[in-house]
């Protein structure tokens, strides 16, 4: 006899998998910032000087593609306080966690 199959509830639906697959890409991103901010201020800086330095066409699809991990590079290069830098930046990271968690369907 064959496996028995899953019941249709039990199956992801596409959904659910880029849901899935969006809050995994952004925790690992918002993981891989923060080890760059222990481990290696300089890598941030080189980033940001990167992307500042490209074409402006360029530069607007890298914003857009990685929005909320520029937004924490240009917070990280302000003249603000280190302390409110790293609120800021803080902030930003567990708003966009917030928003990309995956939640249960209606049905």
């Amino acid at each position: 006899m064959s496996a028995p199959a899953l019941h249709p509830r039990h199956r992801l639906r596409p959904a659910r998998v880029f849901a899935y697959a969006s809050f995994a890409v952004m925790l690992t991103g918002w993981l891989a910032f923060a080890y760059a901010l222990v481990a290696s201020r300089a890598a941030l800086a080189d980033v940001w000087s990167w992307v500042t330095g490209l074409p402006l066409v360029a530069e607007l699809a890298v914003w857009l593609a990685g929005f909320p991990f520029l937004l924490a590079l240009a917070i990280w290069d302000a003249s603000w306080s280190e302390t409110a830098r790293v609120i800021a930046i803080a902030a930003v990271a567990t708003g966009y966690l917030l928003m990309f968690v995956p939640r249960q369907g209606t049905r």
